[in-house]
């Protein structure tokens, strides 16, 4: 279930096997932020030209709670190296901290950062959820000075995650 006044404003299955699902809300769109969650099939890990095969490049799949979290942190340092230089700082640039938590039975783990877009300052939280058959990718993008008052609606959203 959504949080409360939040709707589903897109949902996109990808060719890859991956979903894209993008949300709303009137603080939301007051705030121009833009929430989203992604969820990629994590089978088979290495599989060259999926998805997966991006997994792998974080280390083998993982099996006991400290390869998870380890895991995690590796794919989310690796995701944040690679973008920021792929798109010339649209991406996090500055990592503010990780936050390891469980979210409906899965690890998860949180990195909140910022960048600069156009000279504009923004922040982004990704929240990257792991079960061994889909990993579940919450993004959140917002001008810097919302980010702080937008973060409580959008840890909701992450909490409703459930993975099989």
């Amino acid at each position: 279930t959504l949080p409360n006044g939040w709707t589903v404003s897109s949902a996109v299955r990808q060719g890859n096997g991956g979903s894209v699902v993008q949300f709303s809300s009137s603080e939301i769109r007051e705030a121009n932020a833009h929430p989203r969650i992604i969820y990629w099939p994590t089978t088979p890990w290495e599989n060259p030209g999926s998805v997966a095969n991006d997994f792998a490049k974080a280390g083998p799949k993982p099996t006991t709670p400290a390869e998870i979290d380890a895991w995690l942190r590796k794919r989310l340092q690796g995701r944040i190296e690679g973008t920021a230089k792929e798109t010339n700082g649209d991406n996090m640039t500055k990592v503010q901290g990780y936050v390891s938590s469980v979210i409906n039975e899965h690890h998860a783990l949180t990195v909140t950062g910022s960048y600069t877009r156009s000279g504009k300052s923004w922040g982004q939280i990704i929240t990257l959820v792991y079960s061994a058959k889909v990993i579940a990718t919450c993004q959140l993008r917002v001008p810097a000075d919302k980010l702080d008052a937008i973060r409580p609606s959008f840890e909701r959203l992450a909490d409703t995650i459930r993975l099989p």
